[in-house]
């Protein structure tokens, strides 16, 4: 008896992913499939995946109720677009023997309990550096600073704010639109630019968008190009945005699966810590068993530097959690980790998601870009949720005010503290 109790001692595992569990390099491979092969190299080169226990988020009333008077009448056209949508969530029952289950995922995702009506954020900390084994970052480019001003609105599905589920002018049939403040590493210079206005449509065609160049005082049209690169030598495109922000017609959707992973959805570190050592291009937080869809996106675009992204989707939060890119030849080339956390709003008897921090590290040129909302303000004063926001800022016109009250005068200088 002896005997055979030292023998299943011997084959059981030394440890297990129970909480309280820190995973690093030399425990790798012992996360198996709990999370997807970019998100285990980037393991191997120093981040560390922290277990806890899982925990339930909620959706909001307003978007459940929704989700129940409207879903029914939802269907998929014969391209793929959404039909029918008026607020919530598209398809509340996806089944894995559905030819089509891969879209409506990803439709799902598009007009998930984690879009707001409206939301504002300031701020913004990024580092861009080269990522070498047992080694600290090396900062090539940074900025930090506190006067970054980034807006978004929905135009349709909307639940809090009036009017309400629509906007009643929207003849271009808009999903809704952004105004992201940052100034693109591409226009960096000693005088600062941005924002950068996007629409994203209903039906399945490109974005609109226009950038705001400080030097000559114009709004650019930009070129629909410019969301599937990596722009001005950063590893991130803007199509990776919150782990997937492109228009869904872009790609072709293939369901790899329905499984158990670990995923950031309640980070408690604001401002995010970073990885210690060699593992500081990504924050460290508390990972949790979360059900997950795993969907493979096939770019049609042929101006899409990537052959396909595979996107780790929560079942219940419809946030993407990680996300693998892959170039032409079907090679891993990037990954993507966000640290989402769900936090009461100011009311406290809802939830809402607060995307915190996250990293992509490019795997082949060794180079990493970090970012995290930087702390300097209290999180309900970096973010502010339904507030009222009107489409009125969302235009054209309205970019040279938002580009004045983002700070005009502050320079944006690579490197700078």
């Amino acid at each position: 008896m002896r005997a055979l109790l030292v023998l299943l001692l011997l084959a059981a595992p030394a440890w297990a992913l129970d909480p309280g569990a820190t995973v690093g390099a030399d425990r790798a491979a012992d996360l198996g499939d709990l999370v997807l092969p970019g998100t285990l190299e980037a393991v191997k080169r120093g981040m560390r995946v922290e277990v806890a226990e899982g925990r339930p988020v909620h959706w909001r009333r307003a978007y459940t109720e929704a989700t129940e008077k409207y879903a029914s009448q939802v269907r998929l056209g014969p391209a793929g677009e959404l039909l029918n949508y008026t607020a919530g969530l598209p398809f509340p029952n996806v089944g894995a023997e559905d030819e089509r289950a891969a879209l409506k995922v990803m439709w799902n995702h598009a007009f998930g309990p984690w879009i707001s009506d409206d939301a504002q954020s300031w701020s913004i900390e990024w580092q861009l550096g080269n990522v070498k084994p047992g080694k600290p970052m090396e900062v090539v480019s940074q900025e930090r600073n506190d006067i970054e001003h980034s807006k978004w609105i929905s135009f349709i599905g909307r639940t809090e704010v009036p009017p309400i589920p629509a906007v009643t002018d929207n003849a271009d049939r808009a999903r809704g639109a952004e105004l992201f403040g940052p100034t693109l590493p591409v226009f960096l210079t000693m005088l600062r630019s941005g924002p950068m206005l996007t629409l994203r449509y209903l039906d399945l065609k490109e974005d609109d968008s226009w950038y705001w160049v400080s030097w000559n005082r114009k709004s650019l049209r930009l070129p629909p190009q410019i969301r599937y690169d990596g722009t001005g030598g950063v590893v991130m495109d803007l199509n990776s945005m919150w782990g997937f922000n492109a228009p869904v017609g872009s790609y072709t959707f293939k369901l790899l699966g329905e499984r158990k992973m670990l995923g950031v959805l309640h980070a408690r570190h604001y401002p995010a810590e970073w990885c210690p050592e060699g593992g500081d291009f990504a924050p460290c937080d508390a990972w949790e068993e979360r059900a997950v869809y795993v969907v493979e996106a096939t770019a049609e675009k042929p101006y899409d530097i990537y052959g396909k992204r595979v996107v780790a989707l929560d079942k219940q939060a419809w946030v993407v959690l990680a996300s693998d890119l892959y170039d032409k030849k079907g090679k891993l080339w990037k990954t993507l980790v966000n640290h989402w956390s769900y936090r009461p709003d100011k009311t406290g008897r809802q939830e809402w998601p607060y995307l915190l921090s996250g990293f992509v590290i490019d795997f082949e040129e060794s180079q990493a870009n970090r970012w995290r909302l930087p702390g300097t303000r209290p999180l309900a004063e970096a973010v502010a949720i339904n507030t009222g926001l009107g489409r009125e800022l969302f235009t054209v016109d309205a970019m040279p005010k938002a580009f004045h009250d983002a700070g005009e005068s502050a320079p944006v200088v690579p490197g700078r503290q």
